[in-house]
């Protein structure tokens, strides 16, 4: 049987009823007249108070049992509907973690595309502005012109670096090859003397290698060595004196030990020899072989 709150009122109700009962049984038998001379029998008085509270307090004790009762049952329903909420709650909670990893896995999947497109537009600008230099730097070349004052063939374009050469090496003939200070300044009375061609040409060039050297691209030498590919022998050989001296000494040097630009010289056409080609480090020429070439190179000339 499954009690309720209305057991313990119909209890109560019965106990009040006893109560009310007993006492019209009690006052009808011993006060009919109900007269106040009459003596009060303090047994019976005593005999109503038992049966009353015994009766009466029994249907009352019975019926806070059963509110109790129903008080704890009522209790178990709210601890399991309270804990049909909790899983509920935790359930909503699972599943609000699991869209909030939703969302920050495709965050990173946007901020990945993100980085990707914003990696492609920069490489594209970057490669825009680097063949845009490197177009230019083409057209000096093929613009330079040179005309021997002599009766000798003219040149135009990159054939003037063969002759600049020839030039430089005259220059050199009649100084002492094995100091470092009289080469550089011979080939600074050489640059003097075609300073108008050389010196766009060697500003214009540094200029492409630092364009590449202070970018935010991966692949640097990828670029580096692109240039270096359009540098013909001659070219290199008088980029060495230029970055030895006062023109290049400074910046553009350290740009050719970094990205190895002499790997494609000659090293046995260097005027000057091992004296001027230990002044870069073993990385400018980029050689597994390079020691073993230079053992046979002396200090001013080829043995």
């Amino acid at each position: 049987m499954k009690f309720t709150d209305r057991h313990a009122i119909y209890l109560m109700s019965l106990g009040v009823g006893f109560a009310v009962i007993l006492t019209m049984i009690f006052f009808w038998k011993e006060w009919s007249g109900l007269s106040t001379n009459l003596p009060v029998n303090d047994g019976k008085i005593s005999s109503y108070g038992s049966i009353l509270s015994g009766l009466v307090g029994t249907c009352w004790s019975l019926a806070s049992v059963i509110l109790f009762y129903v008080a704890l049952t009522e209790q178990r329903k709210d601890m399991a509907v309270n804990k049909e909420a909790l899983g509920l709650q935790t359930d909503a909670l699972r599943q609000q973690i699991k869209e909030f990893e939703l969302q920050t896995k495709e965050l990173e999947e946007t901020r990945k595309v993100y980085s990707e497109q914003l990696a492609t537009q920069t490489l594209q600008r970057f490669e825009s502005s680097f063949y845009q230099m490197l177009n230019l730097h083409h057209n000096i070349v093929n613009s330079m012109t040179f005309r021997s004052s002599t009766g000798g063939p003219n040149r135009i374009g990159r054939d003037c670096f063969k002759t600049f050469n020839t030039l430089f090496k005259k220059e050199c003939e009649a100084i002492d090859k094995t100091s470092v200070v009289k080469l550089v300044d011979a080939y600074l009375s050489f640059y003097d003397n075609h300073e108008d061609a050389l010196s766009h040409y060697f500003r214009n060039l540094y200029h492409i290698f630092k364009f590449v050297d202070t970018s935010s691209i991966k692949d640097k030498k990828f670029y580096t060595a692109l240039v270096r590919a359009q540098l013909s022998s001659n070219e290199l050989l008088l980029l060495i004196y230029n970055c030895l001296s006062p023109n290049g000494l400074e910046k553009f040097k350290p740009i050719i030990e970094r990205y190895s630009l002499l790997k494609n010289v000659s090293l046995s056409d260097i005027e000057g020899g091992r004296l001027i080609i230990t002044q870069y480090k073993a990385t400018a020429y980029g050689r597994k072989d390079f020691e073993s070439i230079l053992k046979g190179i002396s200090g001013s000339s080829i043995v």
